[in-house]
Protein backbone atom coordinates (compact mmCIF):
# COMPACT_ATOMS: atom_id res chain seq x y z
CA UNK A 1 0.00 0.00 0.00
CA UNK A 2 1.10 3.67 -0.87
CA UNK A 3 2.27 6.00 1.78
CA UNK A 4 -0.83 8.65 2.09
CA UNK A 5 -2.07 7.54 -1.49
CA UNK A 6 -4.05 10.53 -3.67
CA UNK A 7 -6.59 8.42 -5.68
CA UNK A 8 -7.97 9.54 -8.51
CA UNK A 9 -11.44 7.67 -9.68
CA UNK A 10 -12.49 7.93 -13.27
CA UNK A 11 -15.40 6.98 -14.79
CA UNK A 12 -16.24 5.44 -18.40
CA UNK A 13 -12.57 4.46 -19.62
CA UNK A 14 -12.87 2.36 -22.75
CA UNK A 15 -9.79 2.92 -24.28
CA UNK A 16 -6.36 2.57 -23.56
CA UNK A 17 -5.30 5.54 -25.37
CA UNK A 18 -7.88 7.04 -22.82
CA UNK A 19 -6.27 5.21 -19.76
CA UNK A 20 -2.80 6.30 -20.64
CA UNK A 21 -4.22 9.99 -21.54
CA UNK A 22 -6.12 9.97 -17.54
CA UNK A 23 -2.51 8.45 -15.86
CA UNK A 24 -0.34 10.79 -17.96
CA UNK A 25 -2.56 13.78 -16.03
CA UNK A 26 -2.59 12.34 -12.55
CA UNK A 27 1.68 12.27 -12.78
CA UNK A 28 4.03 15.14 -12.60
CA UNK A 29 6.75 15.39 -15.24
CA UNK A 30 8.82 12.69 -15.76
CA UNK A 31 6.36 9.87 -15.72
CA UNK A 32 3.08 12.22 -16.80
CA UNK A 33 2.23 16.15 -17.56
CA UNK A 34 0.51 17.26 -14.77
CA UNK A 35 1.86 20.61 -13.35
CA UNK A 36 3.87 21.71 -10.17
CA UNK A 37 2.65 23.86 -7.38
CA UNK A 38 4.56 22.55 -4.22
CA UNK A 39 4.51 24.93 -0.57
CA UNK A 40 0.10 25.24 -1.40
CA UNK A 41 -2.56 23.86 0.79
CA UNK A 42 -2.66 20.81 -1.09
CA UNK A 43 0.57 19.60 0.79
CA UNK A 44 0.55 21.55 3.60
CA UNK A 45 2.47 24.43 2.59
CA UNK A 46 5.70 22.01 2.55
CA UNK A 47 8.78 23.46 0.97
CA UNK A 48 11.71 21.35 -0.25
CA UNK A 49 13.81 20.10 -2.71
CA UNK A 50 11.52 19.54 -6.22
CA UNK A 51 13.78 17.00 -7.26
CA UNK A 52 12.99 15.26 -4.60
CA UNK A 53 8.86 15.62 -4.24
CA UNK A 54 8.28 15.04 -7.81
CA UNK A 55 9.09 11.32 -7.45
CA UNK A 56 7.44 10.77 -4.20
CA UNK A 57 4.13 12.56 -5.73
CA UNK A 58 4.18 10.12 -8.49
CA UNK A 59 4.53 7.14 -5.65
CA UNK A 60 1.31 8.50 -4.11
CA UNK A 61 -0.72 8.74 -7.22
CA UNK A 62 -3.13 6.06 -7.53
CA UNK A 63 -5.31 6.23 -10.44
CA UNK A 64 -8.50 4.07 -11.07
CA UNK A 65 -10.13 3.59 -14.34
CA UNK A 66 -13.54 2.59 -13.57
CA UNK A 67 -14.65 0.32 -16.42
CA UNK A 68 -18.53 0.70 -17.21
CA UNK A 69 -18.76 -0.89 -20.75
CA UNK A 70 -17.72 -4.04 -22.42
CA UNK A 71 -15.75 -2.21 -25.13
CA UNK A 72 -13.98 -0.79 -22.07
CA UNK A 73 -12.84 -4.29 -20.62
CA UNK A 74 -11.75 -5.54 -24.13
CA UNK A 75 -9.60 -1.92 -24.83
CA UNK A 76 -8.27 -1.06 -21.39
CA UNK A 77 -6.40 -4.52 -20.66
CA UNK A 78 -2.71 -3.77 -19.30
CA UNK A 79 -3.22 -0.06 -19.63
CA UNK A 80 0.26 1.58 -18.26
CA UNK A 81 -0.51 4.09 -15.39
CA UNK A 82 -3.48 2.56 -14.72
CA UNK A 83 -3.32 1.51 -10.87
CA UNK A 84 -6.69 -0.20 -10.85
CA UNK A 85 -9.05 -1.33 -13.48
CA UNK A 86 -12.28 -1.25 -11.30
CA UNK A 87 -15.07 -3.19 -13.46
CA UNK A 88 -18.41 -1.37 -13.24
CA UNK A 89 -20.21 -0.05 -10.52
CA UNK A 90 -23.33 -2.18 -9.38
CA UNK A 91 -25.63 -1.26 -12.05
CA UNK A 92 -23.34 -1.37 -14.96
CA UNK A 93 -21.47 -4.81 -13.62
CA UNK A 94 -24.48 -6.69 -13.98
CA UNK A 95 -25.41 -5.80 -17.28
CA UNK A 96 -21.58 -6.82 -18.12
Amino acid sequence: MRPNPVRTNLPMVETAAQAQQIASWCRHRSQGVRGVAFGTPRNDYAGGDVGQKLPEANERALVIALIETAAGIAGTKASRGIDIGWLGDFRSAGRL
